[in-house]
């Protein structure tokens, strides 16, 4: 009896799961409705080429070899790329791989095997070059520039904006009668209920500037489809105007700031406030004397006497 009893129970016994397929984790994290096109665009990307890195297809082809296959051959492929580019690509294969962890039923040999992804370890970041913008560069940049970048440019270094901040600046958010920007950002995700005013007394040059390129658009910056402009082609559009490769979009922001912070006449609270640092929290009611010796500072500056 008990030869039948075992076979009864051999025939009882389910087939295990084949393992997940690579493509399904990232079907799977693909389903976020949050993400942009452009995240979702680079997520395919960077697994499909980590797909054909490893050469895996499912879960359990993966293992410690096979991720570091992957690191070295990503790292080595760095070539004129920054940490930045290497980041971004460890980043999203590990995010892709948490996802797929929490919302994936899978079993404990495939978790362990999917625990490796540690082995992605962050190149550290590079250390920031200082690397102001001189009176002479900046009179240079504007020279080589069209009223559309005229107008990027000037705003950017009178408010001490980054890139995205240009692309979310709203007409509703300039007062041309007050010459003043009030630009609420968050600043953190600890900080999502309490966003920090970002405060701009703006030059005349700059309210001439933006005045040429009323579009009629929500927003300030557009781009030929009508669509507010990537923070990408706010760069290009610097870089097309500058000599110099060394200088980014950013430096704009930097060089307003360290000429700010340079002028004797300028409190450090001005300098916190234009900045949009934590100093500025509690300033619930913003008028233009909040911040405008340090945008004078930074025209006076650049520009010399009104």
């Amino acid at each position: 009896c008990e030869p039948v009893a075992l076979l009864a129970n051999v025939e009882n016994l389910k087939p295990p799961q084949p393992s997940k397929r690579l493509t399904e984790l990232c079907d799977t994290y693909l389903d976020d409705k949050s993400l942009t096109p452009s995240e979702a665009k680079n997520s395919r990307l960077w697994w499909d080429e980590f797909r054909v890195i490893t050469t895996a297809k499912v879960v359990t082809d993966l293992d410690r070899v096979a991720f570091k296959k992957y690191r070295k051959t990503i790292k080595d492929r760095k070539g004129d790329h920054s940490n930045v580019w290497v980041r971004s690509r460890f980043a999203k294969i590990k995010t892709i791989i948490q996802h797929a962890t929490v919302e994936m039923e899978l079993t404990a040999r495939e978790k362990s095997i999917l625990s490796d992804r540690a082995l992605l370890k962050q190149p550290a970041k590079p250390t920031p070059k200082p690397l102001d913008i001189s009176p002479k560069q900046m009179k240079a940049i504007l020279s080589k520039a069209n009223k559309w970048e005229k107008a990027l440019i000037l705003l950017a270094l009178n408010s001490a904006y980054y890139p995205i901040d240009c692309q979310r600046l709203r007409w509703d958010m300039v007062n041309f009668e007050n010459g003043t920007i009030r630009f609420d950002r968050t600043k953190s995700e600890q900080l999502a209920n309490e966003p920090l005013p970002r405060i701009c007394s703006l030059w005349k040059r700059t309210i001439r500037a933006l005045k040429a390129i009323k579009n009629g658009h929500t927003h300030v910056f557009v781009s030929s489809r009508g669509e507010p402009a990537h923070v990408n082609t706010i760069g290009k559009h610097f870089a097309r105007c500058c000599d110099n490769k060394g200088l980014t979009f950013k430096h704009l922001r930097k060089s307003a700031l360290t000429a700010a912070s340079n002028d004797p006449k300028v409190p450090d609270r001005q300098i916190s406030l234009l900045a949009g640092h934590s100093a500025g929290i509690k300033e619930h009611y913003v008028v233009r004397r909040n911040v405008q010796l340090a945008c004078e500072a930074i025209e006076r500056y650049y520009f010399g006497k009104k």
